[in-house]
């Protein structure tokens, strides 16, 4: 933390890539008969800003404008060229939304504005927030050092470790959904090859014992009871797998709606699809064994016999 002045001795480091100062202030934002709130995070150079998820519109360029997150959005019922009132304790200023974010903090309530326009309702911040990209190879622990060499008098915190202790909280969310989802299908290619083998083998029971009869071994009877379905497994197998990264990102927004994430980037690798189709095929036909046991147990004159 320090004054803007020290950009210019922050970035001469040899450490350091670039810098951009600003800090935060929480807005209450109305639009018409509705309100919300907003963190606004705020900024002077937004060239320099980096890892910001614009879905709609653009990044401020004057000191009127102003983006809010999706969740404000939400909640205003606004849209990109709308005008809303931002309110900071007794002053209020009139700004043109000329843009849409998404952020996970402070579920989706969040903003971007210009240092000119946050002054319009909120007194001039002397100290603010220093966010220093590192150049490429170097560590937080060579920034700091190098920092504390110079500035000894300043606070230094890995922001990334910030972002990580919210995203681990997402990560296992995600986590325990997808361990959810192997359970529940592995259970649903259990039952179901279960009833649909069991269904066939009452069906045909005495087809099988007269063919059985007729010369047909055991051996070959269960083969071709475990194998029967097996086509039918193996193209919806197939289908479910192509389809898993479509419905996949559906899930993911689903799971986000909370923060009014509406833009996510999902990909499931080929090998994970072709591991999967494999898993599924091995379940399918360890239950279908499993269920054919029962002919090899059974001679042909019992299965003729049998009503």
């Amino acid at each position: 933390i320090g004054d803007e002045s020290l950009n210019k001795d922050l970035e001469n480091l040899d450490s350091v890539d670039s810098v951009i100062s600003g800090y935060s202030i929480t807005y209450q934002i109305e639009y018409k008969d509705n309100s919300s709130s907003a963190y606004c995070s705020m900024y002077q150079d937004f060239d320099k800003l980096q890892n910001v998820s614009i879905v709609e519109g653009r990044l401020p360029k004057n000191d009127n404008e102003i983006v809010i997150g999706s969740k404000t959005k939400e909640d205003l019922g606004v849209e990109v060229g709308d005008m809303i009132t931002a309110i900071y304790g007794s002053k209020k200023a009139e700004y043109m939304v000329c843009g849409i974010e998404q952020r996970i903090n402070m579920m989706g309530r969040t903003g971007l504005m210009t240092i000119g326009g946050s002054k319009k309702i909120t007194f001039e911040v002397k100290q603010q927030n220093h966010y220093i990209l590192g150049r490429e190879g170097k560590t937080f622990e060579d920034i700091e050092k190098e920092i504390k060499n110079k500035f000894p008098e300043l606070s230094v915190a890995d922001y990334s470790k910030n972002i990580d202790s919210i995203l681990s909280v997402v990560k296992i969310a995600m986590k325990a959904i997808c361990i959810a989802i192997v359970v529940i299908i592995i259970l649903v290619v259990f039952i179901i090859e279960t009833l649909v083998i069991r269904n066939k083998i009452n069906r045909e029971w005495r087809n099988i014992g007269i063919n059985k009869a007729l010369g047909l071994t055991s051996k070959e009877a269960f083969i071709q009871i475990v194998l029967s379905n097996m086509p039918v497994i193996i193209i919806g197998a197939i289908i479910g797998i192509i389809l898993s990264p479509f419905l996949g990102k559906i899930l993911i927004t689903v799971c986000l709606s909370m923060f009014a994430m509406k833009e996510i980037c999902f990909s499931v690798s080929i090998l994970l699809m072709i591991i999967s189709l494999i898993i599924i095929l091995a379940i399918a036909f360890f239950t279908s064994v499993l269920s054919g046991l029962k002919i090899k147990k059974i001679d042909a004159i019992e299965m003729i016999s049998c009503d």
